[in-house]
């Protein structure tokens, strides 16, 4: 009997090892077969629209985005904003992430941009209520830096009440920077290079109340 047991389960070891590598050919087969068409499936990074952020300054009885929480934000934005589109999502850790695709211009066609440029928004949260808005522009080709630095620059300071007072090219925003604000009850809005030497890309434009950027209560 012992005997007969060996070799029935040797002979069943022969079956899965078998079964084992059958399984394995059809897999590379199948993956050989369907590599195509899988790449032509894989999803590409969600794109939303650019949302206007900054309509509270630009227009009279403009939405004021700013502590609204994501949920107050996706109701007034059809649901845009959520976890699927996003690039990063990390609530609990203060910020989310999304892909604004390539623009030519930004806070919806206000301030051109000199070409089209890849962009990224990223909203930084605190007790679940948005805090700072923030986009990030990449480079392209044939773009100069300092042109979209000038430009968003420029729209900024035609927008905003005569009591806002600009800085330029300060130190910690580097060359070609400029950083807007007024009261410590006010906003401030800032364009600077982000990269070690600041003379390229990205480009970051935030906006954000004073008293959240230098935490005051």
């Amino acid at each position: 009997m012992k005997k007969v047991r060996c070799i029935a389960v040797l002979c069943a070891a022969v079956m899965s090892l078998s079964a084992f590598a059958g399984c394995a050919d059809k897999k590379k087969n199948n993956s050989e077969d369907n590599s195509p068409q899988a790449v032509d499936q894989m999803p590409s990074n969600p794109v939303i629209k650019e949302t206007d952020f900054m309509s509270f300054i630009f227009d009279e009885g403009g939405t004021n985005y700013l502590h609204m929480t994501l949920d107050e934000l996706n109701a007034a934005e059809d649901n845009a904003y959520t976890e699927d589109n996003a690039l990063e999502y990390d609530p609990d850790f203060g910020y989310v992430v999304y892909d604004l695709g390539e623009l030519d211009s930004l806070f919806c066609g206000r301030a051109k941009l000199g070409g089209k440029l890849p962009v990224h928004c990223q909203l930084n949260l605190k007790d679940d209520k948005i805090v700072k808005i923030s986009y990030a522009i990449e480079e392209a080709e044939g773009v100069d830096v300092k042109e979209v630095c000038k430009n968003l620059s420029e729209c900024i300071a035609g927008a905003l009440p005569e009591d806002y007072i600009a800085e330029y090219d300060r130190k910690p925003e580097g060359k070609d920077s400029a950083v807007f604000a007024n009261t410590v009850d006010g906003y401030v809005f800032t364009v600077k290079h982000s990269d070690l030497d600041d003379n390229g890309y990205p480009v970051i434009m935030s906006i954000e109340t004073y008293k959240d950027k230098y935490g005051m209560e």
